[in-house]
């Protein structure tokens, strides 16, 4: 169970995947969580599409909570594109608001 574990770097995220031992982690994926999350994005031509995050760790500081099991499950009805709100700073995947 990982509720209460909280994804904030990637060597948390290498610890929760080796912890759940869901498959074998690549060993390059390893390495860069490892050794290079820190490193800019925009440094590579590869990364450089995804540089609004600047590194691996910015975003999963801000994201990292998706990898814990939801606490409470809404069935809504919408239509496509409806913007759902929520108050609060627990009931969203993004930082404080």
């Amino acid at each position: 169970d990982v509720d209460g574990f909280t994804v904030r770097d990637g060597k948390s995220l290498l610890e929760l995947w080796e912890q759940k031992k869901w498959q074998a982690t690549p060993p390059l994926l390893k390495h860069i969580l490892q050794h290079q999350s820190d490193r800019a994005l925009k440094s590579k031509w590869y990364t450089k599409f995804f540089s609004f995050w600047k590194t691996i760790n910015i975003h999963l500081e801000c994201f990292g909570k998706l990898y814990q099991p939801v606490s409470f499950q809404l069935g809504l009805q919408t239509d496509p594109g409806t913007t759902l709100i929520a108050g609060g700073n627990e009931v969203h995947a993004g930082p404080a608001t």
